[in-house]
């Protein structure tokens, strides 16, 4: 799930939140990263921190370690920090939703979590219940935990290409295993790479935020 570079953020806020996260994993600064993060989740509506704050910084983060201008520890940083702002908002969110449940993991393999994480996010904000699962689940497992708990989907995040066969070989299995009645969701860049024909019929293909959000909104209108 991806979506412009840092410099095409439409808002002077978001800008500047995503500039000031940056400076703080240049300092090495955590507590600055985790307190910028809180303000921006409570400050900003969540399709903007998502789209326009949270999703260039991860991409910057990501290239500046790529390029050799970040250390993984400071990688980490942002990472870490994201991953626990986050998550504390989807629990305060999920205290109060009684809209459908929605499962969020990845499945085996698949380690890239932030992605289905923001997911977690955008849903509970809009009053589903959200049982987010974290990265590497197989698919067996996922299937018995998204039948027991009575969902009405299971979200999924795929991002690593060279993991792509096993994921295919994944969602054919969760699509046998589950009930027809439970919808099966799928996204993330590596979507990009699969044909249609590939996937199950039942899998739906939700390729960024804003395809997500709307079957988000279309789960939550059958409540």
């Amino acid at each position: 799930l991806q979506e412009p570079q840092l410099g095409g953020a439409k808002h002077a806020a978001s800008q500047s939140f995503a500039q000031q996260i940056l400076a703080a994993a240049e300092n090495y600064l955590p507590d600055d990263c985790d307190q910028v993060l809180s303000m921006a989740l409570a400050l900003l509506p969540l399709t903007e921190v998502v789209n326009e704050v949270l999703t260039p910084v991860l991409l910057e983060v990501g290239q500046r370690w790529h390029d050799g201008n970040f250390t993984i520890a400071q990688e980490r940083l942002v990472t870490s920090s994201v991953r626990k702002q986050v998550s504390g908002v989807v629990d305060t969110y999920n205290r109060i939703a009684n809209g459908p449940l929605v499962v969020l993991a990845t499945l085996s393999g698949e380690r890239h979590e932030l992605g289905i994480l923001m997911c977690a996010l955008l849903a509970s904000s809009k009053g589903l219940r959200c049982q987010y699962l974290g990265p590497d689940l197989p698919a067996p497992d996922i299937a018995i935990f998204t039948e027991r708990v009575g969902a009405a989907a299971v979200a999924l995040s795929l991002v690593s290409n060279e993991n792509m066969p096993q994921s295919v070989d994944e969602l054919h299995s969760l699509a046998r295993l589950l009930p027809q009645s439970i919808e099966i969701w799928v996204g993330g860049l590596a979507t990009r790479e699969i044909r249609i024909e590939q996937l199950p019929p039942r899998c739906r293909v939700l390729p960024d935020y804003p395809a997500f959000e709307r079957q988000v909104e279309v789960l939550a209108g059958r409540a």
